[in-house]
């Protein structure tokens, strides 16, 4: 025992309370940086069907740290603190430059992305590299990256991929335990392996047996129970077969005290991450403008307006993957009656497409924007204009511009509660007005979602922003618009 150490009083020597000393600026400091990201989940509690991962997240990971902890053995107490400064304070720089100059680029998707919570990543990263050395902190290595593999958007991806409902959120937390439960257990490389399935085993079972126990979609924090047992059992399991078999070197409680001697200096660096965090906003939520609209008529699709004549009907099966069960995707393409010349001077009755999507889940309408799920997710985009398509409904007009293929789509969309349902709809216009022009496929893909991410991440907004848009059928979009809101309270 050194003489620092020693001159310090018994009570602060007990390495449990040495460790918990270390984790509560860590840990306060995270939610003083992040409240208003934590703030940002109640939506998602209130609404959405996936919430439950965020749960699930920091406490499955804390099972599998603690796996790590209990087996840590002969690690030699040395450090260098100057690389612990750098490293630590290059993370929380890290996690202050996403939340301030990544996150805003994103605006749009900032629900679908939650870069925020990889900045949370590397925010706790930091401290505790700050307070416990590097080596300390590098040791629990699976844990770090099984997060960041985990994070948000993967997890979505994976959740829509399986089908997108309760189940498949389920399951692919059920995934993320099988990995921090054998993570956890892993004092080999075959026990960690067979903890791993194990894990996996007891979650599917167990998510079986919640869809044949339920009748309906159950809460959001329920479908996490079965990931939630499968990690308490795996890891109790093999707790008790630690004890009951007295392996050596395997602790429960850590045995000595932290390596870094004085992790007071690391408060200063930590506690200006932390307002420095805690002052910068995030984008704010999308505005959705839902009005109220007249009650849902049994029949697909939404009325056709007097002076159109609908030329096409398609029903899209994907869009309960993305909204939720009972959600969905309607396209029409209509035609107008009769040749207006402001229209067309070339005497073409134009064709408009409409697409209509019902889905009862109003949270993720943010998580999942209209645009995100269409073909021209690398184009560029205008700003939009705000028009009155009836009393107490707005809609807004805004410009998609292909340069690859030279057109220009115009978008009219608007959203309204129609009973329990939320009904949204775009009307799309495109400049080409030659028969068989085309339009912009909803087609879903997480891909593309991902590849335009890093695309605006390398090279800013400016590529995905078109700033001096013209707006050429705002009329055609407006005179349809509200001809077609008027027909919504007309049908029966």
């Amino acid at each position: 025992m050194s003489t620092d150490t020693a001159q310090r009083p018994l009570w602060l020597r007990h390495p449990i309370l040495a460790v918990s000393l270390r984790w509560a600026p860590i840990v306060g400091g995270g939610a003083i940086a992040f409240h208003e990201s934590l703030s940002r989940l109640q939506p998602g509690a209130e609404n959405g069907q996936r919430v439950g991962y965020f749960v699930m997240l920091p406490l499955v990971a804390l099972v599998a740290a603690i796996g790590i902890a209990r087996r840590r053995y002969r690690e030699l107490p040395i450090h260098d603190r100057q690389v612990d400064y750098i490293v630590g304070g290059m993370a929380l720089v890290l996690a202050v430059v996403i939340v301030g100059l990544l996150v805003p680029r994103y605006p749009d998707t900032f629900d679908l992305l939650r870069l925020d919570m990889y900045a949370g990543v590397a925010y706790y990263f930091g401290g505790c590299v700050l307070m416990f050395g590097l080596r300390a902190t590098g040791r629990f290595w699976p844990v770090w990256l099984v997060v960041l593999l985990f994070g948000p958007l993967p997890y979505r991806a994976l959740a829509v991929l399986l089908g997108g409902d309760w189940k498949a959120s389920a399951v692919v937390s059920v995934l993320f335990v099988g990995f921090c439960a054998g993570i956890a257990v892993a004092r080999t490389w075959l026990r960690g392996l067979l903890g791993a399935l194990a894990g996996l085993l007891v979650g599917l079972v167990l998510v079986g047996l919640l869809d044949l126990a339920t009748t309906g979609i159950p809460n959001p924090l329920v479908q996490q129970l079965p990931a939630a047992v499968a990690v308490a059992g795996v890891g109790l399991y093999f707790i008790g077969h630690t004890i009951r078999h007295r392996e050596p070197n395997a602790h429960l409680v850590p045995r000595r005290e932290p390596t870094v001697a004085r992790p007071w200096p690391a408060l200063i660096v930590l506690a200006a991450a932390t307002i420095a965090l805690s002052l910068l906003p995030l984008p704010p939520p999308i505005d959705q403008r839902i009005g109220t609209g007249p009650p849902l008529v049994d029949q697909p699709g939404l009325s056709v307006p007097d002076g159109w004549t609908q030329t096409g009907f398609a029903r899209l099966d994907w869009a309960p993957q993305y909204y939720g069960v009972g959600a969905t995707l309607v396209r029409q393409a209509v035609t107008a009656d009769r040749v207006v010349d402001a229209w067309d001077t070339k005497g073409r009755r134009r064709t408009l497409v409409v697409d209509t999507l019902n889905t009862d889940d109003v949270f993720n309408l943010q998580v999942y924007p209209g645009q995100t799920l269409y073909s021209t997710i690398y184009a560029r985009r205008s700003d939009p204009l705000t028009i009155e398509l009836a009393p107490g409904q707005t809609g807004r007009i805004y410009t998609i511009v292909d340069e690859n293929l030279f057109l220009t789509w115009t978008y009219l969309s608007f959203i309204w509660h129609r009973g329990a349902v939320v009904e949204s709809v775009r009307v799309i216009a495109v400049d080409n007005h030659e028969p068989g022009a085309p339009f912009p496929a909803p087609s879903p893909n997480m891909g593309s979602i991902a590849a335009q991410t890093f695309t605006i991440m390398m090279r800013g907004n400016a590529v995905a922003v078109d700033d001096k848009p013209e707006y050429k059928d705002v009329d055609l979009l407006t005179t349809f618009g509200r001809a077609l809101v008027a027909r919504q309270w007309e049908a029966p």
